[in-house]
């Protein structure tokens, strides 16, 4: 999911906040969720761009962790999917 934190930063650069850096390290951009929450919150258009930037992430993340599920014989499995079907 960092690859997606970064392409985020690149569409979003405002909504970057640096983070305090350990010991010898420099300071990393982190993804300040309030700032982009009232972006994508007030412009519709904006919260389409970050869904289109999210979708193929999270739907591989999901059959990932399905294949697993199989591969390690679940019965069951509970996706928990509430923009599904809203999207």
């Amino acid at each position: 999911m960092d690859s997606v934190r970064r392409s985020i930063l690149k569409q979003w650069p405002e909504v970057a906040q640096t983070g305090s850096g350990s010991a010898g390290r420099s300071s990393v951009p982190t993804l300040d969720r309030s700032k982009l929450g009232s972006i994508i919150f007030a412009n519709p258009a904006e919260r389409k761009k970050l869904n289109a930037l999210l979708k193929w992430p999270i739907t591989r993340a999901t059959l990932f962790a399905l294949l697993r599920a199989y591969i390690a014989g679940a019965k069951c499995v509970i996706v928990d999917a509430p923009l599904l079907f809203e999207s």
